[in-house]
């Protein structure tokens, strides 16, 4: 039972920074002879983009279910909290996305 609070705690920081981090990068590494993409593509982009980090909230709850150590609950709860606050769809972010995407 040792096991879980660190592998909950690792999978909260894959899927709030590692696993979105690679999804852009292999999005943007497909489109980088493109000219322009379309809204769709970005949308569905995005789309993925946050189920993938909101993943991390759902590890959050289970780590407080499970009465984690401080370090592993208070770390998982930072990782949701960053995955949530980082990848919230505002419009400022959408206008940055759609310019470096080149969205037509």
């Amino acid at each position: 039972m040792e096991f879980i609070a660190p592998l909950v705690f690792v999978l909260s920081a894959i899927f709030a920074i590692a696993f979105p981090i690679l999804f852009r990068v292999v999005f943007a590494h497909k489109l980088r002879l493109k000219k322009d993409i379309s809204k769709n593509n970005l949308i569905r982009f995005e789309r993925n983009c946050i189920y993938i980090a909101l993943v991390t909230p759902y590890l959050a709850f289970i780590a407080y279910l499970l009465e984690f150590d401080r370090f592993f609950l208070v770390g998982t709860f930072l990782m949701a909290l960053y995955a949530t606050y980082y990848f919230y769809p505002s419009k400022k972010r959408i206008k940055f996305e759609k310019r470096i995407f080149r969205v037509k």
